[in-house]
């Protein structure tokens, strides 16, 4: 059991160190990092599934798999921008608030009712616009990078596909989209890329597809109020890393309002987690 919970810490240390993969990567423009992203991607998930499971290769449909592609590069694509333009912090932010908008599509939904879900959502959606009213940026980055990957999780939810088969028809789905960013990148930096440059891009693919295959590994032995836990430690992970290796400015306020969001969520997490113990006995 223990190596799935690893798994589960594994996946989220990777994801709130990207950061460092753009850092070190050479200055690109953040468009050919997606386009490195969606190709190397593809070419990897597809040895994959190839290699393990080949029947599950061949369903594929355009019609079905355009949506969940186009909100899968706004959120890789948003990221991207935000991290080499130098909003790591905000970038990484998109991360808390990402199950405070599950957790809204929850309770709008009528799956979670209870008094305690309102509480929480309450004092979360306080501390946000808290912060929004001090500093007076509202988090137009945290909510580009978010919202669309909110709406891509719901899009799975309800078609409860397997996530590396998904992912694998998505990136093929995104393919044609590539041409569109031709037209918007200057590719006179390429005679300029080193050796080592082109394999770090390559890389993007293998860090793209690591940690969400030993999330969902994880996902199959431990429950999912654990692995909730788990994924606060990404954005936290992320703004380390956007305060000292990018040198962004993380004001006190700032550190007390993300710290009390982060706390909040932990909170809530293990009550729910604690509560679906008290119902299995």
């Amino acid at each position: 059991m223990l190596k799935y919970h690893l798994q589960g810490i594994s996946a989220n240390i990777i994801w709130g160190s990207l950061p460092l993969y753009f850092y070190f990567s050479g200055e690109y423009p953040p468009l050919f990092f997606l386009l490195a992203q969606i190709i190397s991607t593809f070419i990897l998930l597809g040895l994959y599934l190839k290699v393990m499971r080949a029947e599950e290769t061949q369903r594929f449909s355009l019609k079905l798999n355009l949506l969940p592609a186009l909100l899968l590069m706004l959120n890789w694509g948003g990221y991207a921008v935000a991290i080499k333009s130098g909003y790591v912090i905000e970038a990484s932010y998109a991360y808390l608030l990402l199950p405070i908008l599950l957790l809204s599509v929850s309770i709008f939904n009528g799956e979670s009712n209870q008094k305690k879900d309102w509480f929480f959502f309450s004092l979360s959606l306080f501390i946000v616009f808290l912060e929004f009213y001090i500093s007076g940026n509202f988090p137009f980055i945290g909510l580009l990078i978010s919202i669309p990957f909110v709406l891509y999780l719901l899009w799975h939810k309800k078609h409860n596909i397997d996530p590396l088969t998904g992912l694998f028809n998505e990136t093929k789905a995104m393919l044609p989209l590539c041409c569109l960013l031709w037209f918007f990148i200057d590719f006179g930096f390429l005679e300029s890329v080193k050796l080592n440059d082109w394999a770090m891009l390559l890389m993007l693919g293998l860090i793209t597809l690591l940690p969400l295959t030993l999330f969902v590994s994880a996902s199959k032995k431990v429950s999912f109020n654990v692995l909730s836990l788990y994924q606060i430690m990404s954005p936290i992970l992320g703004m380390i890393i956007g305060f000292h290796l990018y040198h962004q400015d993380l004001s006190t306020y700032k550190f007390i309002l993300y710290s009390s969001l982060a706390l909040t969520l932990i909170v809530y997490n293990m009550t729910n987690q604690i509560g679906t113990k008290n119902e299995s006995y």
